[in-house]
């Protein structure tokens, strides 16, 4: 969320999930506000499903000229663009001149209350 950030294989650690979504799928932490008003917050972790293909009106996570950012995904007469829920934050126009990339889904959203999450150190 907020605005897209350098990708970079950074593992945090892991959180430990049913078997049944242990394939094709990984966390991303949230890293501003531009999704906030989708219930995504600065530091929850989204559960993404890899895959190529998105429907219009889901929420993603896109890298776009080298960067990931997690956006709603639309697309209009006009083109495609990646939404913020945020009215701070300005919709990014998707060009053909771009290097855009559908990494996935977002399935679930996992906040935590009190202090952080339980994630093993990789």
């Amino acid at each position: 969320a907020g605005v897209p950030v350098t990708s970079e294989e950074n593992i945090e650690g892991y959180i430990r999930m049913d078997r049944t979504l242990s394939d094709g799928h990984f966390f991303l932490r949230v890293d501003g506000e531009s999704m906030k008003d989708k219930a995504i917050l600065d530091g929850d972790c989204v559960l993404i499903r890899q895959t190529e293909y998105i429907e219009d009106g889901q929420i993603g996570a896109f890298r776009l000229n080298g960067e990931v950012t997690l956006k709603t995904f639309e697309r209009t007469s006009a083109g495609i663009f990646l939404m913020p829920a945020n009215p701070d934050f300005a919709p990014i126009p998707v060009t053909e001149y771009d290097d855009f990339q559908v990494i996935g889904s977002v399935k679930m959203v996992i906040r935590s209350l009190e202090g952080g999450y339980d994630i093993e150190p990789a």
